[in-house]
């Protein structure tokens, strides 16, 4: 993978600042105040589904640089433990450096599993979570590491670890239909929906009220009939109720026009 990519962030000069209870809990890289020099970037995957609104590839990671301390070694460290002039992290954009590996399988994809290490009892049936960074990793015996999220179903409930060679593709899933252009079968609209929001063709939308991601109900409902929002969403799930909610917005119009139809019949007694 080509690391070479520039960063804005390369060479910015922070300091060293980690919390007593970091120290006391033994993560001691650096006396606070001790100035480093930022060399480098983690890098962090974005799968083709549940990326948070991220378009899929290989990113730098802003919040794990890399720095050279003032005795010449160099580490990765959370921004966190780092005080940077004038706040430099904040305006970093997200720096695209590959598109996600080429692999046999790809997420939703129907898998079987070969070999005796998984037990019987479950039906292992779907690939919900590639973990595309850890392509070339061994498992400290040297075997294949388990980089394939599997799951007897697509929400993922109850998942296990695999890796590549202990799969056998069944047949292609969604997501690969979706960018092959191929047709899917939708049982309802609502799963239709939520396929649309697992790969993240949405925008999170502010509440004009605070400024803010959050919203109420009822302040959900009156932005969806002015056609600001599509829907409410908390911890993971579409068209849900209450306080402390967000909001949505499909990119899509067609997904988007079902979505907010959906949501204002499933809240029509809100006022």
């Amino acid at each position: 993978m080509n690391t070479t990519i520039p960063h804005p962030g390369i060479g910015t000069k922070a300091k060293i600042n980690i919390s007593q209870e970091s120290r006391d809990w033994g993560y001691n890289p650096a006396p606070n105040g001790e100035e480093v020099e930022i060399v480098g970037f983690s890098i962090i995957d974005w799968g083709r589904i549940n990326g948070c609104c991220h378009e899929p590839g290989m990113f730098y990671n802003n919040s794990w640089p890399t720095v050279r301390f003032a005795d010449g070694r160099e580490q990765s460290i959370s921004s966190c433990h780092l005080t940077f002039p004038n706040r430099d992290w904040v305006n970093w954009p997200s720096v695209f450096v590959s598109e996600l590996p080429e692999l046999p399988f790809w997420e939703l994809d129907v898998i079987r599993v070969v070999g005796g290490r998984f037990s019987d009892y479950r039906e292992w049936k779907y690939i919900t979570n590639i973990s595309y960074r850890d392509i070339n990793k061994k498992c400290n015996d040297g075997s294949p590491y388990p980089m394939y999220s599997i799951s007897p179903d697509e929400s993922g409930g109850c998942t296990t670890y695999a890796s590549q060679e202990e799969l056998e593709l069944v047949e292609r899933g969604k997501v690969w239909k979706f960018y092959h252009n191929e047709p899917i079968a939708w049982e309802t609209d609502k799963e239709e929906i939520e396929f649309y929001y697992k790969l993240g063709r949405y925008q999170e939308i502010r509440n004009p009220a605070n400024s803010l991601y959050s919203w109420d109900i009822k302040e959900a409902v009156a932005a969806a009939k002015d056609g600001l929002v599509d829907c409410s969403r908390a911890i993971g799930y579409l068209f849900m109720g209450g306080s402390g909610l967000g909001c949505i917005k499909f990119t899509d119009e067609r997904i988007s026009e079902k979505a907010r139809r959906m949501f204002l019949q499933n809240f029509s007694y809100t006022g």
